[in-house]
């Protein structure tokens, strides 16, 4: 058994209306060497938010036009839904303004289709899945970093109390002299 067939698929949701595309990226997938896809479609936005609610998915290949949302909303409504699933915008819009605001809003990658090329396709969805499980490892780690830091802050000011109730101690402990 080869080491592609031994790991776990990558599920996919293709978020596409058109289902000549919906079968030419599932066959594109399925011929993969180095990964098993398995890829759900959904051909509408609340289609998409209804599955994302009920099954885990590694990746969402999303189109921009769709019958029931268009543009830049698409992708912040899908954020909005499942923040923490990578996403790559595939659609027909070749605007490189929209595929730059894509990746602002947080898109790992913006794939023109009739650019697309079926090898460049298998190796975007994995690399995106590999950049976002590096942003959550950073962000985590950014948080470990603040937890440690907080929690130094908090030891150096117990060991501040600790001297103070010390040197009270100290001072309550000595006799005291009365000047006549």
């Amino acid at each position: 058994m080869s080491e592609a067939q031994e790991e776990a698929p990558i599920r996919v949701l293709l978020v596409d209306d058109e289902p000549d595309l919906v079968k030419i990226i599932r066959a594109v997938l399925a011929q993969d060497p180095l990964s098993r896809f398995q890829v759900a479609s959904s051909a509408t936005l609340g289609e998409a938010i209804d599955r994302l609610a009920r099954e885990s998915f590694d990746l969402i290949l999303l189109d921009l036009g769709l019958p029931d949302s268009s543009g830049l909303d698409t992708l912040e409504r899908v954020h909005a839904r499942s923040p923490e699933i990578p996403v790559i915008v595939f659609t027909v819009t070749d605007d490189q303004q929209v595929g730059l605001d894509a990746l602002r809003q947080g898109a790992q990658e913006f794939l023109v289709k009739k650019e697309a090329n079926p090898r460049h396709i298998a190796r975007a969805i994995r690399y995106a899945i590999e950049r976002k499980h590096a942003e959550r490892v950073t962000r985590e780690r950014d948080q470990l970093a603040q937890l440690n830091r907080t929690l130094m802050d908090r030891e150096d000011r117990i060991l501040e109390l600790k001297r103070e109730v010390n040197e009270l101690l100290a001072s309550q402990s000595q006799p005291k002299r009365y000047q006549v």
